[in-house]
Parts: C-alpha cells; sequence; structure tokens
C-alpha cells in the first residue's frame, strides 16, 4: 500500500506508514518499525495531529530500543522546541521523555510527568489519549522505584485513557503496567495472573516482542513466589519463543536474573556467575544494570563464604541504586539480608544495625512483610552475635511470623533455619529441632538446595554425640561443620564469625580431640 501511494498524497502516505510501522512493532521487528516511524514523523503537513502523534508515539519508542536514550532524548527535545504552541504534542513528548527516563534521571521524570498530567488535565476530553495514558503510568514506577509505594490510581487512570484507543502495544497496557509492577510490592499474584492473562492474548494476536518481555517477567514473578518448576518453564517458553522470532529484542535483564537465580537455588553457583558477568559485559553500563546484576552476585559470594566480596558487592549494590533514586527495596533485588548477614559475619554490627533499621522504617510505612521480616531477622542476627540469645530467639521468632505473611516463602525458611541455630545454641533442643526441620521442608519444598543444605546439616548435627563433653559450645558447632566438609571461610559465614575465630577453634578442636587432619575429624564424628 506505502508503494501504491503517490508520493504527493502526503496524508494517506504518512497513515500507511504509520500502520505499518505499528504491524512490525507487533511482529517483534523494531528496527523496521522505526524506520516507518522514522520516515512518517519529519512532515507536519502530511500528517493529520493524530496519526502524527501516533507516529512520534511508536518513533520515540523505537528509537529507544535500537539506538538507546540519547537518541530518544534529542527527538523529545527537538519536539518540544517545535511544539510550543502544540499542547497536544507537547504533552505526549513530555510523557515519553518521562517513561524512559524513570529509569535514568528520576527527579527529571518526575517533574515532566507531572507536567504532561497537568496538560493534560487543562484538555481535559480532548487529550491525547496516549500522553494522558503513559504520563501517568510513567508518575506511578518513579514513584514506587523512589520507595513511595504502588499509587494504583495512577494506574486505573491510564486504563481509562486507554480504554478508546484501537490498538495499544501489550508492553504499554495499563494491565500490563500493573502486572510488571505489582511483584515488587509483595502482590505476586496479581503479576501472575495478569501477566499469565495477557501472554496468551499476545501469544493469540502473535505480538512477538511482548511475548519475551512477559515471560521474563512471569519467570522472575514464579522464582520470588518459590516455584523454581513453573520459572524453569517459563523460561524455556521465552527460549522457544526467542527462536521463532528471531533477531530483535535481546534477553531482558529480568530475564538474565532468573536464569542465574534458578542456577542459584540448584546450587550451581559457578554458573549462575558466569551468567551474570556475561551479562554485565552485554548490558548497556546503566546503575540500575549494575545494581540488579550485582545483588544475585553478591549471594553467590556469601554462599561461597567469601564475606568481604559479598559485602563490596551489595554494598556497592545500595550506594548505585541511592544514586539513582533507586530506594525501592525489591527493585534493587532485597540486597539487604544478604548484607545485613555478611555485615554481621565480619563483626561490623553498627553497620547491619543502619542496614536493619532502614529496611524496617520502609517495611512499616509500606506494610511490607517481607521487608519486616528480613529486617527482623538481621537484628536478630545482630543479637547473636553479641550473645544476647534470648533478644536474639525473641526477634527471629517475629521475622518467621512476618514472613509467615509474605509470598515470599524462602525468606520465612531462612529465619527459621536462624532462629533454629539459636534455639540449638539455648540448648532448646526439642524446640531446634522442630524448628530446623520446618525450614529444611520450607527449602526443599520450594526448591533451594543450598539452605536445604545447611539446614539438613544443622538437623544432623543435633544427633551427633561424643564430642560435646570436652569441647566448648562455640568450638561443638565449627566442629560440625568442618566435619561435614565446609572451609573455613565458609563456616565463618555461617556462623557469623571472622576467620580467624574459626581457625582458632579448628585449632583447639584438633589439640583437644587429638586429631590431626579435617578427614579424621570426619571420621570421629561418623561413629
Amino acid at each position: 500500500a506505502i508503494r501504491c501511494t503517490p508520493p504527493d498524497a502526503l496524508r494517506a502516505l504518512t497513515r500507511r506508514q504509520v500502520d505499518t510501522a505499528e504491524l512490525y512493532y507487533i511482529r517483534g521487528d523494531v528496527e523496521k518499525a522505526c524506520e516507518l516511524a522514522a520516515a512518517a514523523w519529519p512532515e507536519p503537513a502530511g500528517a493529520e495531529p493524530p496519526v502524527r502523534r501516533r507516529a512520534l508515539a511508536l518513533y520515540t519508542h523505537t528509537l529507544l530500543y535500537t539506538q538507546g536514550p540519547a537518541a530518544a532524548q534529542k527527538l523529545v527535545d527537538d519536539t518540544l522546541a517545535q511544539a510550543a504552541d502544540d499542547p497536544w504534542l507537547r504533552s505526549l513528548a513530555l510523557a515519553f521523555a518521562a517513561d524512559f527516563n524513570s529509569a535514568g534521571d528520576r527527579p527529571y521524570a518526575r517533574r515532566i510527568a507531572v507536567e504532561a498530567i497537568k496538560i493534560c488535565d487543562e484538555l481535559g476530553d480532548r487529550a491525547d489519549p496516549i500522553a494522558a495514558a503513559v504520563a501517568p503510568m510513567a508518575l506511578a514506577e518513579i514513584d514506587m522505584f523512589g520507595g513511595r509505594g504502588l499509587d494504583r490510581s495512577l494506574i486505573e487512570r491510564a486504563r481509562a485513557a486507554q480504554s478508546g484507543q484501537s490498538w495499544i502495544p501489550f508492553i504499554d497496557r495499563a494491565e500490563v503496567h500493573l502486572g510488571l509492577s505489582a511483584k515488587h510490592v509483595d502482590d505476586l499474584g496479581t503479576s501472575q495472573a495478569i501477566l499469565t492473562r495477557t501472554l496468551r492474548q499476545a501469544q493469540d494476536v502473535g505480538e512477538s516482542s511482548a511475548m519475551l518481555i512477559l515471560q521474563a517477567h512471569l519467570a522472575y514473578t514464579e522464582l520470588l513466589s518459590g516455584r523454581p518448576e513453573a520459572a524453569r518453564a517459563a523460561l524455556a517458553a521465552f527460549d522457544a519463543a526467542a527462536r521463532e522470532a528471531g533477531p530483535g529484542i535481546g534477553e531482558p535483564g529480568s530475564l538474565t536474573v532468573s536464569r542465574a537465580l534458578l542456577a542459584i537455588m540448584d546450587d550451581d553457583l559457578d554458573r549462575a556467575e558466569a551468567i551474570l558477568l556475561a551479562a554485565l559485559e552485554r548490558l548497556p553500563p546503566i546503575p540500575i544494570v549494575r545494581v540488579v546484576m550485582d545483588t544475585p552476585l553478591g549471594a553467590i559470594a556469601l554462599l561461597r563464604g567469601d564475606v568481604e566480596r559479598a559485602i563490596t558487592l551489595l554494598a556497592g549494590v545500595l550506594e548505585q541504586a541511592r544514586a539513582v533514586h533507586v530506594n525501592e527495596p525489591s527493585v534493587r533485588g532485597r540486597p539487604e539480608g544478604d548484607l545485613g548477614q555478611a555485615l554481621v559475619t565480619a563483626g561490623r554490627l553498627t553497620e547491619a544495625a543502619g542496614v536493619a533499621d532502614e529496611l524496617a522504617e520502609i517495611g512499616a510505612r509500606l506494610e511490607r512483610p517481607t521487608l519486616t521480616g528480613i529486617a527482623l531477622r538481621v537484628r536478630g542476627l545482630i543479637a547473636t552475635a553479641r550473645g544476647e540469645l534470648d533478644e536474639a530467639e525473641k526477634l527471629l521468632g517475629a521475622a518467621a511470623q512476618a514472613h509467615a505473611a509474605s509470598p515470599m516463602p524462602v525468606e520465612r525458611g531462612r529465619s527459621l533455619l536462624a532462629l533454629g541455630q539459636v534455639q540449638r545454641r539455648r540448648k532448646a533442643k526439642t524446640e531446634a529441632r522442630r524448628t530446623l526441620q520446618e525450614a529444611l521442608d520450607c527449602f526443599t519444598a520450594h526448591g533451594h538446595r543450598p539452605l536445604a543444605r545447611l539446614a539438613e546439616a544443622e538437623l544432623a548435627r543435633g544427633q551427633r554425640a561424643g564430642a560435646g563433653s570436652v569441647l566448648t559450645a562455640s568450638e561443638q558447632r565449627v566442629a560440625d561443620l568442618v566435619a561435614d566438609g565446609f572451609t573455613n571461610r565458609e563456616v565463618a559465614a555461617r556462623l557469623s564469625m571472622s576467620v580467624r575465630t574459626v581457625e582458632s577453634h579448628v585449632a583447639s578442636v584438633f589439640r583437644k580431640l587429638q586429631v590431626r587432619s579435617r578427614t579424621e575429624l570426619a571420621a570421629r564424628f561418623k561413629q
């Protein structure tokens, strides 16, 4: 149709270019969609205003994917310079600039989102429907990232603005925006339901680019829910859809993180680390990318017992996130639990308390049991390190109770594991055994092998006899882990001790039990 349109029939030509660009976008051919949108955009006299605004929306969106934020920002700036007397075009340019700057300059993005909403309010029923939808969705995301929670009224406003539009890319729909965002505020059920439903709809119409993004976020949501097999199925579906779609949108960061988290749960830490490091080489060097990749890298370091590396990575996550105004813990991968544990292990209790205090404030303000539970667990670990076992048991019990209201079951298992360890130190053997078994059942049910292995070791430790009469309580705990094959560094991470303290305990154990090697110690404990 484009080829058969006379060059002087500018209105018809522009309309057909935009229609065709939308079809290419649906197919996932973003570069061709961008090429056609670019051809339609520069002729202000050749397009009806609504068609021209559609061209700007599509051109900005596809330019962002193909050439990056700088190119999209230049288009917006040029448009604003030319549209001083055109509130419709101005509101649209501001809305899209707010949208793609929501991951970068958030104060600027928030200011222009508010300005776009104000223009739409002034225009009333005559407002451009795309601007009237994009601006409130951008503001909702900016505020959520900033730690203000998710304002669903803004998303509902966007949904109302979109109700009369004939075609909206799936990924730009208000319902999908809610599905992508709800998982960040502990509402995993809403995310799962919306992502699953809209994924089927995208498949029905063959919108390949949307299918890939929706599958990526569904996989991540399933992992948060403690459903690794469902996440594995979503990853397999993504790979199949990507092969069918061919070149186009690359692998989203959320999918890369999902692959790494699944490898961690499978106890394949080397593979998880390789996935994340490869992604850091492939993806653009922007702070939010570094944040979401470094959080699981820090978790890997902690599981390996490399406490100092874990602290470096996870403290860096918080520093980088704050620099770009990302104050929502879930957006940065909730690094606080691992960071707090690592800081306690390193003896940096004041810093650990600061991490817990910040998280507790956010959890209370936003009524988020996951964050409240993690904060209580870190405080419990601090009390344990100080030898305040009664207080530690109280805090860790409260953490487990808070996590009972959280949709992320593995976090409850972690708090139960810490609680069981404290109960064992307090000689409450029956309670410890019951708590540790509950932690093990949680980790097993939700497929977290490294944590299940640790819970199994704690349970087995309670069944041993022989050495307890000659070893101190601390020496016994160290000896149990060494006999299970853990390195000194791993023992230090698990017992919140320094490596030097562990080495001292190991030497004392060898002397008291008259053994000369770790192998001999393990054999002694098997008797």
